[in-house]
């Protein structure tokens, strides 16, 4: 006698199988997931690092950042405003100092993120060649790092209390970076918020 599908697929397959099924399932919901995000994730016109010693967030940073993306509304022309910190806050009591570390290495890597703003030598990463020198550039740099333009007096950080002393490096372009129209944009951005810093009141 012949056996229904309904019961063939309760007594057998879904007997032996249920786990493949549902991993399987589960998979490919987890990669429609992430390819969703990555196509609907919206490239920002101008973001920043701050490493500091202190505590600090993205809001502690709003009043800079807003002040920015006034002056340069839709920078990169895709109908979309988005400028925002990447935070990362060093503290010698913290059990994560070692995952801090390991992201701000990250960072390097992200071709958006060429600003970086910090508190101390002891935990910005350098290595030669990696930022611009701002030194011979104009700005003012302590004289064994100038690489690092001194930002300690400027108002909008002031106001944000990340304390003193304060630094800011701009990552340098190299090779097929100087023909990258995206990274182009980013470095001159860059540049545009070192000189924001140093005028706004």
């Amino acid at each position: 006698m012949r056996r229904s599908f309904g019961r063939w697929f309760v007594n057998t397959f879904w007997y032996h199988y249920k786990w493949h099924v549902l991993i399987g399932l589960l998979s490919a919901a987890l990669v429609a997931w992430m390819l969703a995000d990555i196509l609907s994730k919206v490239p920002p016109d101008f973001t920043y690092a701050v490493v500091a010693e202190s505590y600090a967030n993205e809001e502690t940073f709003r009043e800079l950042t807003a002040v920015f993306a006034e002056r340069h509304g839709d920078a990169d022309g895709n109908g979309k405003e988005r400028y925002f910190p990447q935070v990362i806050a060093f503290d010698e009591t913290s059990p994560n100092n070692y995952v801090n570390a390991q992201r701000l290495q990250t960072f390097f890597f992200q071709p958006e993120l060429l600003l970086y703003i910090f508190t101390s030598f002891d935990i910005m990463y350098y290595e030669d060649g990696l930022f611009e020198d701002l030194a011979a550039l104009g700005y003012a740099a302590p004289p064994d790092t100038p690489w690092a333009a001194d930002v300690t007096l400027a108002p909008l950080l002031a106001r944000a209390g990340l304390g003193e002393p304060c630094y800011l490096a701009i990552r340098a372009l190299y090779g097929e970076d100087k023909t990258d129209e995206a990274k182009l944009r980013f470095h001159a951005l860059s540049f545009d918020f070192l000189d924001m810093l140093l005028s706004a009141p």
